[in-house]
């Protein structure tokens, strides 16, 4: 800078005076030894200053770097470095106040902040630090990182600056891409329902999203730099640790399920997936993970599986046959009860077809309506299956096609029902025969109810007159036996008539008795003969 190219210049004026003085000749040969001694030190100190202002220049390039002195009483500014290609040319003189080219590139939007923060360093003396843009004559926009430090003079007043600009585009356009990155990443994770994360190498939490701090209680920037240690319980941020180091490990996705206790006291379920992060030198530098909450559905799945248990039970339990098939007839599965009526094991039948189980007679009799079926109508049809053994089995068989092709059908062994079908098919013709029979019968009787109503109409009109004839001879013997007019030889004969008599009225008796019992008889109970009265007295003992 000023004070340095001073120096150089005076180095070699005095070089170049010695050189001189060397040249002339002299009497005093110490005088000239001590010249030439000089003349050797002043000669290795300027190629040791012009050493260090390489190595400095190469510094100041290699770090795209430029040195600054400000001469604040004079407002100089002296250029060293990089800084000056800026502008395309070299500038190693004092520029004028009027011709600041430098701050002539500073970004419009920048230069109101680097005046500030010079102002400010000047009145409170502290240093200056500052990052700022400027605009190269191409157009190109550079990043520079700008520092200084004041410096007063014996009165306290600002002097000089002395400071350094660097040129940072490169690492702040990839702390800019970083940032954006992250923003991205940032709005990236807050976008997923989900609980989402990044973390490092050592497992440190780098990123999370706003569904995964409100589970930790924390906020997203809170969890940044922590551990699994810092946030769960030991035994869980210990299980974690490992997936972490398992996933990295193996280079691959890792996914599992586990029960959580969340801080409201509640049991949730997590499906989590973790999966290895690498570079682009293919190395593993973390991992990333999602993690949802299955709760929902690990509860319905539980409800399903208790339905299906269930089912399955009242399928196993079934009295009826139950059978699941294709429509192509393929088996898929059977309960016990349809192997106990076919006799064949649940793995005989799944190597089957239903078409296997049907005697052929019994398909063309019975065909299935695929069209019905294919239209979800129930149906309902008897046919005959073979078992095992050879046997034929009459079958009711019901159901109704289900959804991706199959079929479900409910079997019921009919043998019993059929068997009381026949058994009272023979009753009932039985009955029709004893029905003709007894109607025969009964045509029998109405006949002989007719012929005893008749008999019974002529016993009645027999019977009358006989009763008077008895009555009659009665009392002729009775009023002969009082007169003593029947000679002794003429009573026997009266008692025959009226033995004869009476005989006849027992018939008339008997035959008027058979009719009585008889169907459909007259029922003449008040014709009831006296000749048995009459016949207790004691002369016809």
């Amino acid at each position: 800078m000023a004070q340095d190219e001073d120096i150089e210049r005076q180095f070699e004026a005095a070089r170049l005076r010695l050189d001189d003085l060397s040249k002339q000749k002299c009497s005093n040969a110490p005088e000239q030894c001590l010249f030439q001694e000089a003349l050797n030190e002043i000669s290795l100190a300027l190629e040791e200053l012009n050493r260090g202002k390489n190595r400095l220049q190469l510094a100041l390039k290699a770090a795209k770097a430029a040195c600054w002195e400000w001469d604040i009483q004079a407002d100089k500014i002296f250029w060293q470095g990089e800084i000056q290609d800026l502008k395309g040319s070299e500038h190693k003189c004092a520029l004028n106040p009027e011709n600041y080219w430098f701050q002539k590139l500073i970004h419009l939007e920048d230069r109101h902040k680097v005046n500030l923060a010079v102002k400010s360093a000047v009145d409170s003396g502290t240093d200056y630090d500052l990052e700022f843009r400027v605009v190269l004559p191409s157009g190109d926009v550079r990043w520079i990182a700008s520092k200084g430090r004041v410096f007063s003079d014996q009165y306290g007043r600002p002097a000089k600056m002395i400071g350094i600009d660097i040129d940072i585009t490169d690492s702040k356009l990839a702390e800019l891409a970083l940032k954006e990155t992250e923003s991205r990443q940032r709005a990236l994770l807050n976008n997923i329902p989900d609980m989402a994360w990044l973390k490092d190498a050592q497992s440190r939490f780098i990123a999370v999203n706003e569904p995964f701090a409100r589970a930790c209680g924390l906020t997203p920037e809170d969890l940044v730099g922590r551990s699994n240690s810092d946030i769960w319980p030991k035994d869980l941020a210990e299980r974690h640790f490992a997936d972490d180091i398992d996933v990295m490990a193996r280079r691959s996705q890792k996914t599992g399920e586990e029960m959580l206790v969340n801080r409201d006291g509640k049991l949730r379920w997590i499906e989590t997936v973790k999966m290895p992060i690498f570079n682009d030198q293919d190395k593993v530098i973390g991992t990333t993970g999602i993690a949802r909450d299955v709760t929902a559905r690990k509860r319905a799945e539980e409800a399903l599986q208790a339905s299906e248990e269930m089912y399955r039970s009242l399928v196993e339990q079934a009295a009826e046959g139950i059978l699941l098939c294709r429509m192509d007839g393929s088996l898929l599965a059977a309960n016990a009860q349809l192997c106990r009526i076919l006799g064949y094991t649940i793995e005989d039948l799944l190597k089957m077809k239903c078409m296997d189980l049907v005697p052929e007679e019994d398909s063309m009799r019975n065909p299935l309506n695929l069209k019905e079926l294919e239209s979800g109508k129930n149906f309902v049809m008897e046919c005959v299956l073979r078992h095992k053994d050879g046997r034929e089995i009459p079958v009711e068989i019901s159901g109704k096609a289900l959804q991706h092709g199959q079929v479900q059908t409910i079997v019921r062994d009919i043998s019993g029902r059929k068997k009381a079908e026949e058994a009272l098919l023979r009753y009932s013709e039985q009955l029709e025969t004893l029905v003709a029979e007894r109607t025969e019968q009964l045509k029998k009787v109405e006949r002989l109810a007719v012929i005893g109503e008749t008999a019974a109409m002529i016993g009645h009109d027999l019977r009358n007159p006989l009763q008077v004839l008895t009555c009659m001879v009665f009392l002729a013997k009775e009023r002969l036996n009082s007169g003593n007019l029947l000679p002794q030889e003429g009573q026997p004969s009266l008692g025959e008539i009226l033995r004869t008599m009476e005989k006849s009225t027992d018939y008339m008796e008997k035959i008027i008795s058979v009719c009585r019992s008889m169907p459909g008889h007259l029922g003449w109970s008040w014709l009831r003969p006296t000749w048995r009265h009459l016949s207790r007295k004691p002369w016809l003992a």
